[in-house]
């Protein structure tokens, strides 16, 4: 019902903003959450890590993340050469900030990018937003492209630049693995009517499985006792391989190997939504395995 579902949307806008003014944006079924990893140093050279898939997400938090996104060789070039174009501009803005009388305490800017779109089923984009941070699914692009994001932030911030052919000021690392994440959170997931349900309490035991191509990202032990005032992310597991297949049967191991008491978790949520992918030859937000891991994607 459109008038119910826009005097709700005003109603909530309210509380926060007194307003009743509304954006309408075009309507998009079969929508995916695609973004794209970058780097900027202070001599203005942009790095490129490639792109994520983020399409699968509850209450505007994301659950499961892909790397590389499934999307074509031209679509992928179209996002990263649009993504760089956005990022020129802010270096340029943030340039002229930088020069302009009474701010001398400004910078250009440097630093970690995350350039954010969604793509329609024929593969159309539009731009979300940038968010200057490294997020928690920059784990998925250190993983896909083996590159150490974190250190290069550190030495970008010292001022140093990554090693850049002579004339270029653009690099693009090639992506050389499959990886997916979970998000793992303080849950109750109830499978039969799909509800979540807040599970914080003292934990009594955690175990995490390790293997070579499983990254595991929890402070989680024994006696430790997680709140419900807080987001109840308490854990990321993430897993690569030569293909999606091959990644996406690592984690659902991993996860079916793990062992947390005290609370709920919803790891059987992402067992299920690994099984059912796996049995349908797809990836958790829908496109079809067969097509991940082409040289398109640079996977060796």
């Amino acid at each position: 019902d459109y008038g119910s579902t826009l005097e709700s949307l005003v109603a909530r806008r309210a509380n926060g903003i007194p307003t009743n003014r509304l954006f309408v944006e075009k309507a998009l079924e079969d929508r995916r959450h695609i973004e794209v990893q970058y780097l900027v140093d202070g001599a203005g050279n942009i790095y490129c890590f490639g792109t994520r898939d983020c399409s699968e997400q509850r209450n505007f938090q994301k659950m499961i993340e892909l790397a590389p996104a499934n999307i074509s060789p031209e679509l992928e070039r179209r996002l990263i050469e649009d993504g760089i174009k956005i990022i020129s501009g802010l270096i340029s803005k943030s340039s002229d900030l930088a020069h302009a009388d009474g701010n001398f305490m400004l910078n250009p800017y440097k630093g970690a990018i995350t350039v954010e779109y969604i793509v329609d089923s024929k593969g159309n984009h539009y731009f979300i937003e940038t968010n200057g941070r490294y997020q928690v699914e920059a784990a998925v692009s250190i993983m896909s492209t083996g590159e150490d994001l974190v250190r290069y932030r550190w030495e970008v911030a010292n001022g140093k630049s990554l090693k850049m052919e002579k004339g270029e000021h653009v690099k693009i690392f090639p992506v050389k693995y499959c990886v997916i994440e979970s998000r793992i959170t303080a849950e109750r997931y109830d499978s039969a009517t799909g509800k979540f349900t807040p599970s914080p309490g003292l934990v009594t035991n955690a175990y995490f499985p390790s293997h070579p191509d499983l990254w595991v990202h929890s402070s989680l032990r024994e006696g430790e006792e997680v709140p419900y005032q807080f987001d109840p992310h308490v854990a990321s597991m993430i897993a690569r391989g030569r293909t999606m297949r091959e990644a996406m049967e690592l984690l659902k191991d991993s996860l079916q190997s793990a062992h947390i008491a005290g609370i709920d978790m919803t790891v059987q949520y992402h067992i299920g939504r690994l099984n059912d992918a796996l049995r349908n030859g797809a990836t958790p937000s829908g496109t079809a395995l067969s097509s991940l891991g082409l040289p398109g994607h640079a996977i060796r």
